[in-house]
């Protein structure tokens, strides 16, 4: 039986055609001593974008331990850039793809995350390759041949069937969903429905946790196990299962740990974070990691609350220097009027 987003077993760590993993190794402590300058803060920018340079360096070193086998460097590789559209996503993509279809799950796991199956799978230039994945079996290459044509829905339609026949809970919601938009009867639309939620029970009961939090909110699953799978797939580096701990509904000190990851590494939902915050040098550090990565409402509310003196300057000047900032290479016309009071 051929694997379709899971596997009965997991083959273990992807090695190379040699056995060694000794550069891998390397490679990937290296874009990890990386990782630390990037969630480092840099008061001085984002005139000096430190940071994402340091974070385009990691991606581009798992980048490397992904084209000689890796499967873990690739998914990382991929879900990581907040700032640009990673070149490579497709050929790591089919790493990941392959890797799943020899039995590793936590690669079958990693394919759940949209920038694999709809940006790197769903790469028109290359579609060939994603569309004999499909053949072979891997589900979410059929899904991401799916997306592909998603404004051609009779065609999209063919491919997540085939997902949803190889087992991709996710592609049989689609389709579900499809026929609903088409105005098919419940007869013919509930039976998808169903295998849907089947098919997430067993995803589920694998790890996936995108199929247990789709039960949790649709089928009042255990938001337990919600919390349980993100949470090993996040500590494996995907960075979609991270997202997924900064629910409401989540353990609060599991939610504030994965929204501290996400606001410090990557620049998401840190206007969030210091919202959950309390006390003033923790509200201006969240802000000030998003303003760094690139989010030019957390730069603009820092700018204001610096000037209005709610917060401690870190460097003499900051508040100044984010408004010119602002205004001058951003082109925020609220930043031009405050700098000229």
């Amino acid at each position: 039986m051929v694997a379709a987003c899971g596997a009965p077993r997991d083959a273990g760590p992807p090695r190379r055609p040699d056995g060694a993993l000794g550069d891998v190794t390397d490679l990937v402590a290296e874009a990890d001593r990386e990782l630390v300058v990037s969630r480092s803060f840099d008061y001085r920018a984002p005139r000096e974008p430190v940071r994402r340079d340091a974070q385009d360096r990691a991606v581009a070193l798992l980048s490397r331990a992904c084209k000689l086998g890796d499967a873990r460097s690739c998914w990382r590789a991929i879900e990581l850039p907040d700032h640009a559209r990673l070149v490579d996503s497709h050929a790591m993509a089919m790493v990941v793809g392959r890797q799943c279809l020899a039995g590793h799950v936590m690669s079958c796991r990693a394919l759940r995350a949209p920038k694999l199956r709809e940006s790197g799978l769903a790469y028109d230039g290359r579609a060939a390759e994603t569309d004999a994945l499909c053949a072979e079996g891997l589900a979410a290459a059929c899904y991401g041949a799916g997306h592909r044509v998603v404004n051609a829905a009779a065609k999209r339609r063919r491919w997540l069937q085939k997902g949803c026949d190889l087992g991709d809970a996710w592609s049989c919601d689609q389709a579900a969903e499809l026929d609903r938009v088409a105005g098919k009867p419940a007869q013919e639309v509930d039976p998808i429905a169903l295998r849907a939620a089947e098919r997430a029970r067993v995803e589920c009961d694998e790890g996936f946790a995108d199929s247990c939090l789709y039960l949790a909110v649709l089928h009042r699953g255990d938001m337990t196990r919600v919390e349980a799978t993100a949470k090993e797939g996040c500590a494996a580096g995907m960075y979609n299962e991270c997202d997924a701990l900064t629910r409401n509904d989540i353990d609060p000190a599991v939610r504030a740990h994965a929204m501290e990851e996400a606001c410090a590494l990557r620049g998401i939902g840190c206007n969030i974070l210091a919202a959950a915050r309390t006390d003033p040098i923790g509200i201006r550090d969240a802000y000030e990691h998003g303003c760094q990565l690139g989010e030019r409402q957390d730069c603009l509310a820092l700018a204001k609350r610096y000037r209005a003196g709610d917060f401690a300057e870190p460097v003499p000047g900051r508040g100044h220097d984010l408004t010119e900032y602002l205004c001058k290479t951003r082109d925020v016309a609220e930043a031009c009027a405050l700098a000229k009071n």
